[in-house]
């Protein structure tokens, strides 16, 4: 995945398997994003529009998250490979909703400007 963002100081990076990630944006809107539609989708590169309200609701709770799993020790995380899974969808659908901030749950729309 690739994503550039409005301020060239800001770099969040980590790798994610675009198979995974295409197959959760079909599932989270299916209605936009067929099988092959979705494939297309990650592999391209995204502007994360840091303004959009939708989009800073959902990096500050990415970052939050990985503050707070990057202060604890690895055993005690990864507790079972149950909890692991988990911890690894809240992330992917995080990514979702910043390559995608419509699918932002709560949200019906930040201003034109914020796109």
């Amino acid at each position: 995945m690739a994503a550039l963002t409005e301020q060239p100081a800001c770099i969040l990076g980590y790798n994610v398997e675009p198979n995974y990630l295409a197959m959760l944006l079909e599932q989270m809107a299916p209605e936009r994003f067929s099988e092959r539609t979705a494939r297309l989708f990650v592999q391209q590169p995204h502007r994360i529009r840091l303004r959009d309200p939708r989009v800073k609701t959902v990096t500050d709770w990415l970052l939050s998250f990985l503050q707070t799993m990057g202060g604890r020790q690895t055993s005690q995380v990864i507790t079972s490979s149950l909890l692991l899974s988990s911890y690894e969808q809240m992330v992917y659908r995080a990514t979702a909703m910043l390559l995608c901030p419509e699918l932002t749950p709560g949200f019906s729309g930040g201003s034109a400007g914020d796109r």
